[in-house]
């Protein structure tokens, strides 16, 4: 749990069990998805043109001033053919799993409650994106017109490929920031110098089956930090944003409760 003058978050990792994947259309491991990478030509540590991996179903999100990625859209054909035709290559797999949990898991009005139990927050509306950063390509940029007047709740379901301990130090790359900003000239400055020791600063890793809960506050400046090209595999994640009316203070005391039972399942002699 971590927490800014901004924004406060609560990370569940890992966050979908082995039970739970046999209800759900994901069972992805960290090879598989190099694999899947691999044939979708990106990763591996190797140069690749800026559009690696687009098809009929990944798509190009910018521009590039401001944002680079890969977003996932199911073809139309998709419910009749189940997504085999000759463009697929078999890396939409990571793209229709991560569909799949937005449709079955997100998707269940009990996810909603729970996810409101935790928060304390009356979650009104949502937008959501499947979404792929490619090593050495994509990144998000920190902007005045991306900042919300109003608090949000960020939801971020990650996967990536490699040693999650190689993400946490932030030399990969691919982790997600918040900071505050007052005002335009605030929001420019903040985008081109980051520092994880500024005042009201909150800064999420990437880790493999990791749920990221963020609460982010009005006037919220938030980016995701340029990969580099050392992960042999993709950062993918299910991304939303909900819009919230209200949130209560007995948040902290809930995602304490869940930190510290975590703790003491990982730490059985202390406990």
């Amino acid at each position: 749990m971590s927490s800014s003058t901004s924004s406060v978050c609560c990370v569940l990792h890992p966050f979908i069990s082995c039970m739970t994947t046999k209800r759900l259309p994901l069972c992805l491991t960290v090879s598989q998805i190099a694999e899947l990478d691999a044939a979708a030509g990106v990763g591996n540590g190797k140069l690749v043109p800026h559009d690696a991996g687009v098809n009929s179903r990944w798509h190009l999100v910018g521009p590039p001033h401001m944002q680079r990625f890969l977003t996932f859209k199911p073809a139309a054909d998709d419910d009749d053919d189940n997504g085999n035709d000759d463009d697929s290559d078999g890396e939409e797999d990571v793209g229709f799993a991560l569909n799949g949990v937005a449709e079955s898991l997100v998707g269940d009005p009990s996810f909603v409650k729970f996810i409101q139990a935790v928060t304390g927050c009356t979650l009104t509306h949502s937008r959501h994106a499947v979404r792929r950063f490619r090593p050495g390509l994509d990144y998000t940029v920190a902007h005045f017109g991306a900042i919300s007047s109003d608090e949000t709740l960020d939801m971020s379901l990650c996967f990536v490929g490699g040693d999650d301990a190689a993400w946490d130090d932030g030399e990969l790359g691919g982790f997600e920031c918040y900071m505050p900003a007052d005002d335009a000239s605030n929001a420019r400055a903040s985008a081109e110098v980051y520092t994880a020791e500024g005042e009201g600063v909150l800064s999420l890793s990437a880790a493999f089956n990791s749920l990221n809960l963020v609460k982010r506050g009005a006037n919220t400046l938030k980016f995701t930090k340029y990969g580099s090209l050392a992960p042999a595999a993709c950062l993918s994640s299910l991304f939303y944003s909900f819009r919230v009316s209200g949130i209560s203070a007995a948040w902290l005391l809930l995602v304490a409760g869940i930190f510290l039972q975590s703790f003491c399942y990982q730490n059985e002699s202390v406990c």
